[in-house]
């Protein structure tokens, strides 16, 4: 609930500044718990609080993620959330630096 606190309060600052689009990157927190489909759940409660404003979120996978550190886990949180107001950021920094 928190992080949808925190997100509610980054909506506020959006409206705010008369911009629509908040990019979320995924987590390097060590306590963060795993799983696609509990971030693709997530992006989905994420997407009904955006939609209520008439913003978008957009999700990155940061090459250093702690579980979701991939462009392709990325886009399979975003397919299962199947949400009209939630996107995919890709950062070809991001996907060119976990390749050896």
């Amino acid at each position: 609930q928190r992080a949808f606190d925190r997100a509610e309060h980054k909506f506020d600052l959006m409206e705010e500044l008369g911009t629509d689009l908040l990019m979320a990157c995924s987590t390097v927190h060590p306590d963060a718990l795993p799983g696609i489909s509990r971030a693709a759940d997530d992006f989905f409660e994420l997407g009904e609080r955006a939609a209520k404003r008439q913003l978008r979120v957009a999700y990155e996978a940061l090459a250093w993620g702690r579980h979701i550190h991939d462009y392709r886990d990325s886009w399979e949180v975003v397919r299962r959330a199947a949400h009209p107001h939630v996107g995919l950021v890709l950062d070809t920094f991001h996907i060119f630096s976990r390749q050896t």
